[in-house]
């Protein structure tokens, strides 16, 4: 068995087994692409239809966390910030950087959001990235929240739209009145608002 197999059915083993944890560490620390790798099982628990085990994810960030401390990278320091999302894998940790930055670094984790949200590929993380913006961005990042109307994934679109209101930012009229006659509801409904 690979791997990348061994630590994806690691995802869903409790964390109180402690050989097979010890175990999946130490064969992060000795990986040259720990992050490649936490971000291959990643994208595949991620993109699973419906909401993923909350187990599987708990169990996730614990592995890119591993995978981050093989890098020499902390994801609760504000210094590491940058390297988490350059990197472009961790998406778990990621996400959580986004839903509760480190205290008072608000603004640098919005900066960092511009920097790499039109590189994003991942749908959950570029949509958190649109709330984000909503919650500790500025009218300026206008442009960047209405390049994303163009993502196929709803979610991206409807918190896209949902932050340009929050913002009190005006969009492109002919670009809303597509987005109101959108089959998902709430991208719809956002479109409303704005």
């Amino acid at each position: 068995v690979g791997l990348e197999a061994k630590l994806e059915a690691l995802l869903h083993t409790p964390l109180e087994a402690a050989d097979a944890w010890n175990e999946a560490l130490r064969m992060l620390r000795e990986l040259g692409d720990p992050c490649g790798v936490t971000d291959r099982i990643g994208s595949r628990l991620l993109s699973a239809s419906g909401e993923p085990p909350a187990q599987a994810v708990s169990n996730l960030q614990r592995l890119e966390r591993a995978g981050m401390a093989a890098l020499g990278l902390d994801p609760s320091s504000a210094e590491d910030l940058p390297a988490l999302f350059e990197l472009g894998g961790f998406h778990v940790s990621r996400l959580a950087a986004l839903r509760q930055p480190p205290a008072g670094h608000e603004p640098v984790v919005a900066e960092l959001v511009r920097r790499q949200v039109s590189r994003e590929t991942h749908p959950w993380v570029l949509a958190t990235m649109a709330t984000f913006l909503g919650v500790a961005g500025a009218p300026g990042d206008g442009p960047l929240l209405e390049a994303l109307f163009a993502h196929p994934d709803p979610r991206v679109v409807a918190n896209a739209l949902d932050s340009l209101r929050r913002l009190g930012v005006d969009a492109d009229r002919a670009a809303l009145d597509r987005l109101l006659a959108s089959p998902d509801t709430r991208v719809s409904m956002n479109a409303l608002g704005v």
